[in-house]
Formats: C-alpha cells, structure tokens, sequence
C-alpha cells in the first residue's frame, strides 16, 4: 500500500515536468536542402525519426556573408 502511494504521488510530481516537452535527438540527422535564402541561410527538410518529416530554418554557424534585407547599407554589401 505504501509503495503504491508514493508511486502515485512521484508520478504526479514528475507530470507537470515532463508534460509538453520535445524530445532531444541527437544528430545527425538525414536532411535535404529545400530553399536557399541567402549565403548562411537555408530551409531543409529534416527526417528525425523514421515516418516524420520536419521543415526547418538552419542557419550556418560561423559563415558571415551579405543579408537580403539587412537593416542598413553596409550589411547589403
């Protein structure tokens, strides 16, 4: 009876927590370029897990090039 009741009560504790949160997944993962914004910008289509495919933004860490719609001149060149 005593480990029922704390079974319940750490179930119910740990709900709140748990509830609403995306798994992690490690990479890499498969994916293929769909659209090409600009020089460090690009949409893939991501395939996580098998059966579910993804549309994301990714945005390429470490690479500087021009923005199409910087906010003044000297991003633009």
């Amino acid at each position: 009876m005593k480990t029922s009741f704390m079974l319940i009560i750490s179930c119910l504790l740990l709900a709140p927590a748990t509830a609403g949160t995306a798994p992690t997944i490690t990479g890499p993962v498969a994916a293929k370029v769909v659209k090409v914004y600009d020089g460090d910008t690009i949409t893939v289509e991501a395939y996580p897990l098998p059966g579910i495919t993804a549309n994301t933004k990714v945005r390429v860490n470490g690479v500087d090039t021009l923005e199409i719609r910087g906010k003044c001149k000297a991003e633009k060149r």
